[in-house]
């Protein structure tokens, strides 16, 4: 029989993929199926997918640069009509055809649920996937002394053995392209080249470092597949294979060390815009059943093999897994390819989810619709407070806008430089009424979030970075930022732009506005949020304090009727049923308890904090400021000469143009959210700097022929104090502030407490006294509170102490006394 992994190996990209169709088109998708042939197919396509879309160590014909013609071989094979998918799911058919997983192919919480036996809580992705797999019976006789001693359980006993994931060769093939194809790029290496057209008896692509953060779970557990001719264990069963270790790797450093000597290294590329993208597109648009959408002309049924494995995968590699700390983000590539993935899924007009809500029957579109809807609330709110501080939050700021304006998706628009499209939408009168009513927690709670955020930019205008001289061979080639390809061509400073550019903090802001400048759709929200705090009112009781804070103006006891009225045909219970389950989401969001923020109410005061923050940092950033940080200067002369940190002598601010932009934008804010107009103060320092209140005033200069001095006079004015008005603690509103220059702190405010309370030597006081006084006071008030009757407690010191005796003027008074009763008597 042959050996089909080897035979891959050995063939040249074109060569192998048409070999791989063939040997699938004439020994598979037949009606008299070879089985020797089948087994040597599923054998190797655990190989081949690592040859083709790689390994969480190492990299695939994806991810580096190949000819075009080698990616359209790969498009042929690997389609949905392909011959190797149709093989795929053919022996997707036969159970002995299946692949055992190991648990750390997964996360955390599946392993657990795993080891529990606690599968009804696993996701649905693997609901048909679960086995439970016995261990051998020689385990040796069991102790029914010991047995007898246990706690009882209703999980099977491990010694019996442990649930396993199975996935059939369709399914496998589906997880490793979604889960291992969208890691981290890994870092360039010594790899051979895959561009060779020669065939060669043995090849053995190097391994690259780890693509992601250790978080990142292995889909094959080990090493076992980082090299394409891995030979791999078959287990009892016939057919079956696992995908745990590996018995023996052909491997030869000398040969391999002397063939990397002479063959050119493939260069990396990122898989956005490339043949993978490509596949997925197609994959999505056969296998997710989106239809309706006259785009891409999507399936409107799952498919009857796959059926809903391909959706679930999806939202659990990129929808529920993807998980950051605070400072950290996801890679540009995984980014991508969930807004490609939540792309697809509005592309399918989302209004028939809701057309049909009175049949009893759910639709596919529905399936899809509320598999994925939770789960990316939780990923964009994660992503919106964790994101670092970098100006890529704009990726954040896009996944939450398609999911939020599905009615502009798929209709091509022209944009302004702001990002502001021109084009203007109906939502409500288009019937997107209800669509919003159900996600009006994408609406609300977001909008603070990405508002706390837009309220701490600045707004600088950066120079663009240079972009290095390229000697790529193909143009067509994407490359990672990640990626810094070497220049072989000395480098010319002419061809480095200098002109500043806006910063990408305008662009998300101007993204976050477009979202609510559609027609009617802030007349609309204003309504739901007043309609939220009269279920409020009419569910719990608020207190006086929340009364208080909140506002008594926007209240309206008409506001549910009237969204039922104007918005939903009288459908009174309905829309109070969604109201209710919208206040009650809002209540685990916030810890129990829920104060309206009124971000979109015109007449409530005051407005939310953080919306007219926004609107502030905007007015602030309108002001003609220098951008780069102030630095001094000082010569021998004592001549003190403020300079910018620039290239060049001359200062740089915003342009013009800029700041224009700038102007308009926050007129528009402040027009979208009904907002008073912003009044532009001039300053005379530089906003959110800590040099901001030095400003300069020439005095005197004086040029004389032999030599010039110049003595400028830097006048500093005073920053406000932190610490004051709060016993001297910070308050969260000081915290920005010394952030951004505006105030400063001194640890002379820090309030005394604890036992630095009682050993700080007053001004007043003599040091030695106080050091010997402290430790007398608490060895007194040690006997004092062990024999001070119980009876009179309440009408003695808490404690005694002799510190005022460490007091100059009392030790002066004292001596006087002294002398004046020694005198006398």
């Amino acid at each position: 029989m042959v050996d089909l992994l080897k035979e891959f190996q050995t063939k040249s990209i074109p060569q192998a993929c048409d070999y791989l169709s063939d040997y699938c088109e004439v020994y598979i998708n037949t009606s008299g199926m070879s089985m020797n042939h089948a087994r040597s197919l599923h054998s190797a396509i655990p190989g081949i997918l690592t040859i083709v879309f790689g390994a969480p160590t190492s990299r695939g014909w994806i991810h580096i640069e190949i000819l075009p013609e080698h990616n359209a071989s790969i498009r042929r094979t690997f389609r949905s009509d392909g011959p190797f998918l149709k093989a795929l799911i053919q022996l997707a058919k036969y159970p002995e055809y299946s692949y055992d997983m190991v648990p750390e192919a997964f996360s955390e919480d599946v392993r657990k649920a795993l080891a529990a036996g606690a599968t009804q809580y696993l996701p649905r992705l693997y609901t048909n996937c679960v086995h439970f797999e016995k261990r051998s019976g020689i385990m040796g006789t069991t102790d029914i002394r010991e047995s007898a001693t246990r706690q009882s359980t209703i999980f099977p006993r491990s010694l019996s053995g442990e649930y396993r994931i199975k996935f059939n060769t369709i399914q496998f093939f589906l997880h490793h392209t979604v889960n291992v194809a969208t890691h981290n790029p890994p870092l360039p290496t010594s790899q051979p080249s895959l561009l060779s057209t020669t065939t060669t008896t043995t090849t053995t692509p190097s391994t690259f470092p780890s693509r992601g953060p250790s978080g990142i779970p292995n889909t094959y557990g080990n090493s076992s597949l980082q090299t394409p001719n891995t030979s791999y264990n078959a287990s009892a069963s016939v057919g079956s294979q696992r995908i745990a270790g590996a018995s023996g790797i052909n491997t030869n450093a000398n040969s391999f060390s002397n063939q990397q000597q002479y063959r050119p290294q493939p260069r990396p590329r990122s898989i956005i815009g490339g043949i993978y993208e490509q596949l997925m597109t197609e994959y999505m648009r056969h296998y997710i059943p989106c239809g309706g959408n006259s785009n891409n002309g999507g399936a409107s049924e799952f498919h009857p093999i796959i059926g809903m494995f391909l959706l679930d995968e999806c939202i659990e590699t990129w929808i529920r897994n993807s998980w950051i700390s605070s400072g950290q983000k996801l890679s540009t590539e995984r980014m991508h390819y969930i807004i490609l993935f939540v792309k697809h899924i509005v592309g399918g007009d989302l209004r028939r989810c809701y057309s049909d809500n009175r049949q009893s029957a759910t639709t596919n579109y529905q399936i899809v619709y509320n598999s994925i809807k939770s789960e990316l609330y939780a990923l964009i709110s994660r992503l919106a407070l964790n994101w670092s501080k970098d100006d890529d939050y704009l990726q954040v700021v896009t996944l939450w806008s398609i999911w939020t304006m599905p009615w502009t998706l798929g209709v091509q628009q022209q944009r302004t430089k702001n990002n502001m499209e021109t084009e203007t939408y109906r939502p409500i009168a288009d019937g997107w009424a209800q669509y919003i009513m159900e996600n009006v927690l994408f609406y609300i709670p977001l909008s603070g979030i990405f508002l706390q955020r837009i309220r701490t930019f600045t707004y600088p205008e950066k120079l663009p970075t240079p972009l290095p001289s390229n000697t790529t061979p193909f143009n067509h080639f994407h490359h990672p930022p990640s990626v810094t390809i070497a220049s072989t061509t000395p480098n010319n400073n002419n061809n480095i732009a200098t002109t500043p550019k806006p910063s990408d903090q305008l662009k998300i802001t101007c993204r976050f506005m477009y979202v609510f400048k559609e027609e009617g759709l802030i007349d609309f929200l204003s309504i739901v949020e007043q309609s939220l705090v009269r279920i409020q009112s009419e569910t719990t009781h608020v207190s006086s304090q929340q009364q208080q804070t909140a506002s008594t103006s926007y209240i309206n006891p008409q506001a549910i009727d009237i969204l039922s009225t104007q918005y939903f045909n009288g459908q009174k219970t309905y829309v109070q049923q969604i109201l209710k389950k919208t206040y009650d989401d809002l209540i685990q969001l916030d810890g129990g308890t829920w104060i309206c923020p009124n971000l979109f109410i015109k007449n409530a005061t005051p407005r939310s904090k953080p919306l007219v923050e926004a609107l502030d940092a905007l007015a602030q950033a309108c002001l003609p400021q220098q951008n780069t940080s102030l630095s001094t200067t000082t010569t021998t002369t004592t001549t003190v000469r403020p300079t910018w940190g620039v290239a060049s002598s001359a200062s740089t601010t915003k342009s013009t143009q800029y700041i224009k932009e700038l102007q308009e934008v926050s007129k528009i804010f402040a027009s979208i959210f009904s907002l008073p107009k912003p009044v532009l103060k001039k300053q005379t320092s530089t906003a959110r700097s800590i040099f901001s209140s030095f400003q300069q005033k020439t005095t005197n200069r004086s040029i004389s022929s032999t030599g010039s001095s110049t003595t400028t006079a830097v006048k500093k004015e005073r920053i406000p104090m932190a610490g004051l008005k709060n016993g001297g603690f910070l308050t969260e509103e000081e915290r920005q502030l010394i952030r951004q220059g505006q105030m400063r702190c001194s640890h002379q405010n820090i309030p005394l407490v604890g036992p630095r309370a009682e050993e700080v030597v007053r001004s007043s006081e003599v040091k030695f006294m106080v050091r010997w006084i402290i430790p007398f006071d608490r060895q007194m008030n040690k006997y004092y509170h062990r024999w001070r009757p119980a009876k009179v407690t309440s009408m003695l010191p808490e404690k005694l102490t002799i510190r005022p005796l460490a007091d100059t003027v009392n030790i002066a008074y004292l001596i006087l006394i002294i002398i004046i009763l020694f005198a006398i008597f």
